[in-house]
């Protein structure tokens, strides 16, 4: 056996994690997954080699062992039981990974916390699993004491066990306790070999009627009595409830190499078990001691708990009966309901076709959609080509806007200097006609001869100025309209520009 360190890791449902020696062992609650809550074990083969696994995991005192059961799709042959610890052993191969569960009844298996505890795990060697050929690993049977644990009523289809259950449990006469415990009851599937044994030996202690042979049961015992010897009275307190009791192994003595005709020849007279059927018989046993005996002899707690999950299960088919009876009336048999659903699948079937033919068109017009927006692709870069020459186009238009501005704000500075220069010339006539009244006729003649081409001028100014305002307002408007006529539109400029020039320059 490896002596590795184990690495465990809590997770985040409630669950944990161990691994060892490249085994990793997963354990989880499961409330929904099965009919009743389960707990799940996934075990995973890190390893190069074959290697067997043997995890234990410990269940709490206070939970009946009745309560626990394994799931036969999910390795339920692999688990054995010690006590209240659960051993499941398998071999795996290499990066094998393998789920087992064993699920949980009482008012117990709504606790989860308590069932959660941390598994132990070990990878065993071949001289750690050379003796091992019962054990829990690899399809070992249980022992009798846990046969109600593999048994559980929740998992397994137990229609043959109940009827050995039937023939257990059909009468409280001795005799057919007697009977009940020499048959095998440990519900296992060791080999088919140990099986036939265990029905032969049930089969042979019965007679045409159903009952037990009581003869029968005599013979067997003084044969076994004849093969193992007599039993020391030390390991025998109660010698009449063991003699008796020897019937009733797991098939030692039915397996012995002694035929039935060796059987008949010993001495039945004087076996203690031919004493005590002939004393049954004659009723001469008190009732103390027969109520020891049936103690003794009587069926098993495994048995008790049969009947009791014989009872559940009778209760949960007529449950489901009832419930499948609704099923029918709302929804008619089984064919009708096989012949509905085929109509409905090929309803379906149709509506498949169509969307077929469908997604096939809507594929061609994908397709074409896509060479479309190529195209509108290529217009989009070819669009933003152009607005980016605009823009410089713009950004150009602005600087000449900018210069008309400038010389505008020029154009009024010189109105107003014009107007400064008349106001001039008023205030020089005003004082001529003060100081010399009697040149004043000819001074006036003369000064309005000048005033009046002054004026002249001044009014041919104005016309220039007039006109170049105008010039710009037509080239304002032009500018808010143009898009591919900024040429034009500069020429235009700069011939008002060029014309404003000359007349102000004329006017001075």
């Amino acid at each position: 056996m490896t002596t590795s360190g184990e690495n465990r890791a809590a997770r985040t449902d409630g669950g944990s994690t161990v691994r060892q020696s490249g085994i990793e062992a997963g354990k989880s609650y499961e409330a929904e997954r099965f009919p009743v809550p389960a707990i799940s074990l996934t075990i995973r083969s890190e390893r190069e080699d074959p290697v067997t696994v043997r995890l234990a995991d410990r269940v709490p005192e206070d939970v009946s062992m009745d309560d626990v059961g394994f799931h036969p799709e999910y390795g339920s042959e692999f688990w054995s039981v010690d006590g209240h610890t659960l051993v499941f052993e398998r071999e795996l191969e290499p990066e094998e990974e393998i789920e087992t569960v064993y699920g949980l009844r009482g008012p117990e298996a709504d606790e989860p916390e308590r069932f959660l505890g941390e598994p132990t795990i070990e990878a065993l060697t071949g001289d750690d699993n050379g003796n091992d050929d019962e054990g829990g690993g690899g399809g070992g049977v249980l022992d009798d004491v846990n046969e109600p644990l593999v048994r559980s009523a929740t998992f397994e289809d137990d229609s043959d066990e109940d009827a050995t259950t039937e023939a257990e449990v059909g009468t409280d006469d001795p005799g057919a306790m007697v009977a009940g415990a020499a048959a095998p009851t440990d519900g296992s599937t060791e080999n088919e070999a140990d099986g036939d044994r265990g029905t032969a030996t049930q089969e042979g202690i019965m007679n045409e009627e159903g009952r037990p042979d009581i003869e029968r049961i005599e013979e067997e015992n003084a044969a076994t009595n004849a093969e193992t010897g007599p039993v020391p009275d030390e390991e025998a307190p109660n010698p009449p409830a063991e003699s008796v009791g020897s019937a009733s192994s797991d098939g030692d003595a039915s397996d012995s190499d002694v035929d039935g005709g060796a059987a008949e020849d010993v001495d039945t007279e004087n076996g203690l078990a031919a004493a005590l059927a002939r004393e049954l018989r004659a009723g001469r046993i008190d009732s103390e001691d027969r109520e020891t005996l049936r103690e003794v002899l009587g069926p098993r707690d495994s048995v008790t708990v049969r009947i009791d999950r014989l009872g559940s299960r009778v209760e949960e088919l007529a449950a489901y009966a009832d419930a499948l009876e609704s099923f029918i009336d709302e929804n008619g048999s089984a064919r009708k309901l096989v012949r509905r659903q085929s109509e409905r699948i090929d309803v379906l079937d149709e509506d498949m076709e169509g969307l077929t033919e469908d997604a096939a068109s809507n594929r061609a017009d994908v397709e074409t959609i896509e060479g479309e927006v190529e195209t509108i692709e290529e217009d989009v870069e070819a669009f933003q080509d152009a607005i980016a020459g605009l823009d410089e186009d713009v950004e150009q238009i602005d600087g000449y806007f900018e210069s008309v501005e400038g010389n505008f704000e020029e154009v009024e500075e010189r109105f107003e200097n014009l107007e400064s220069r008349l106001d001039s010339i008023d205030d020089r006539l005003d004082a001529i006609e003060a100081t010399q009244e009697s040149d004043r006729e000819e001074l006036r003649e003369d000064l309005e001869s000048q005033v009046d081409e002054r004026i002249a001028d001044t009014e041919r100014s104005v016309e220039s100025v007039a006109a170049d305002i105008e010039a710009l307002e037509s080239w304002r408007a032009q500018l808010s309209a143009v898009v591919g006529g900024a040429g034009e539109t500069e020429g235009t400029g700069e011939a008002n520009d060029d014309g404003g020039t000359g007349t102000e320059t004329d006017s001075e």
